[in-house]
């Protein structure tokens, strides 16, 4: 799996035998990518879809790995809703940010994609991708399938959060492995997908810091 460090750098995770992936520093600022440790929900749940993988229990795979990008795309969103309102007051209150996870938690999947996207880039999910020709570039390579499709939005609804719904909503169980590594192998792209969409938000608004005249300018339509 691919994830932008804080500081620009991109890395590659190898998934290892023994687990998901290895604890990973970066090289160029010392910060940790990865940890298996990190208590964070969506690490726990990607972790362990991984392991229902290996456990060949499909069904519980499909599953988690949906729930973990779910808890990805809430987590980052929250997040910079925090910053936002952390310029404006000093400590944001549980009423706000019960308020930011109920903005997401009230609409669809494909909705939530968007919305996050919107938020963090100023774009819609596919909007973002299609102006990402590196991050494109080795989606495509991962999934052959979706060279063809219209919508990336829809095709990782279709091989991952669909099948999830089949599972809980409709009691379908005779998914089989391949449905499953499809599905795991979504949600690890998906992961890259947010972390190039959280360092854009970081990198937005560093510019702005380093070159307010300009970023007044653009918010005033003057350029």
């Amino acid at each position: 799996m691919s994830i932008r460090c804080p500081c620009g750098t991109a890395l590659v995770l190898e998934g290892g035998a023994v687990s998901l992936f290895p604890d990973t520093s970066c090289a160029a600022c010392n910060a940790v990518i990865w940890s298996s440790e990190d208590g964070l929900v969506r690490t726990r749940t990607l972790v362990k879809a991984w392991k229902e993988l290996q456990s060949e229990d499909f069904i519980l795979g499909i599953v988690f790995s949906a729930v973990a990008v779910e808890c990805e795309l809430g987590r980052v969103f929250t997040k910079w809703k925090n910053i936002d309102s952390g310029l404006t007051t000093k400590c944001p209150g549980v009423s706000n940010r019960n308020e930011w996870i109920g903005a997401l938690s009230t609409c669809g999947i494909l909705q939530r994609l968007d919305r996050v996207s919107d938020f963090l880039t100023g774009q819609s999910f596919d909007a973002f991708l299609a102006g990402q020709s590196g991050l494109a570039q080795s989606m495509h390579e991962r999934h052959p399938k979706s060279v063809a499709v219209k919508s990336l939005r829809a095709f990782f609804h279709q091989n991952l959060f669909r099948k999830r719904d089949q599972i809980i909503h409709c009691g379908r169980i005779e998914l089989a492995s391949g449905d499953a590594e499809e599905a795991f192998k979504s949600a690890l792209t998906l992961f890259q997908i947010i972390s190039e969409m959280d360092f854009t938000r970081r990198h937005r608004i560093e510019e702005n810091l380093r070159n307010p005249n300009t970023a007044d300018a653009k918010a005033s339509g003057n350029i």
